[in-house]
């Protein structure tokens, strides 16, 4: 369901997930005219692997200048599975990449390269090493990455409730940690089979969206699960 926030343009969308069962097209469309961001992107990102499967590196380009939100975000997001630049950071030293993290050109770089530095240390990375560098106040897209890297650990050893993560989402001043929270409270969600329709999903999205943009990516990752899982033939 959309909501009467957006005046009449919530009644031409009103039916439009109430399928159980989602379509190409059907999230192309919602990708293309959602006024919510969240859930724009959310059908975007339920798009990347089908748009990296069936589009030319031209065609995600040109997609990816568009300003339709989630077709632009699918393209982008399919570029980059395509020629993924952290993958290709990995063959750097830790050393390196440290460097490259903080003295990189643009955020986008000093964020791939930390990330690629936390995958490439993770064998030896503790859980305390993550939660420090997540509040660090150094550098954004580093605690940022290490709040991505210390989310994963948070979903898969149970570390936190999900109360508590959406807790340390709403009143925590980092945004590493925040990140963690986020990524982690989906991949509980997720993995608990949370009782929420997808109805009800969008609704906490609209909530969401102006106040909490930690939660709402939650909730957006949680909403491109179930489209991605319920995505059907064309």
């Amino acid at each position: 369901m959309r909501t009467a926030v957006f005046g009449g343009f919530f009644i031409i969308l009103v039916s439009s997930l109430c399928a159980g069962a989602y379509t190409v097209a059907g999230l192309e469309w919602i990708a293309s005219t959602e006024a919510v961001p969240e859930i724009s992107q959310a059908a975007g990102l339920a798009l990347v692997d089908t748009y990296a499967a069936t589009k030319s590196a031209a065609e995600l380009t040109e997609l990816a200048m568009s300003t339709r939100v989630g077709i632009a975000y699918a393209a982008r997001s399919a570029l980059r599975a395509l020629d993924d630049p952290v993958s290709s950071l990995l063959l750097l030293g830790a050393d390196e990449l440290w460097e490259r993290a903080r003295e990189a050109s643009s955020s986008e770089e000093r964020l791939d390269a930390a990330r690629a530095y936390f995958l490439a240390t993770r064998a030896s990375a503790s859980l305390a090493f993550l939660e420090q560098e997540a509040v660090s106040d150094e550098s954004t897209e580093w605690a940022l990455a290490a709040g991505e890297m210390l989310g994963g650990f948070y979903a898969a050893y149970g570390i936190l409730s999900a109360d508590d993560l959406a807790d340390r989402i709403i009143v925590s001043p980092h945004p590493g940690m925040r990140r963690a929270a986020s990524v982690a409270l989906t991949a509980l969600w997720v993995a608990d089979g949370v009782a929420l329709t997808d109805d009800e999903i969008e609704v906490k999205l609209v909530e969401l969206t102006q106040w909490k943009p930690d939660l709402a990516a939650a909730y957006m990752g949680l909403l491109a699960h179930r489209f991605l899982a319920g995505l059907g033939p064309s």
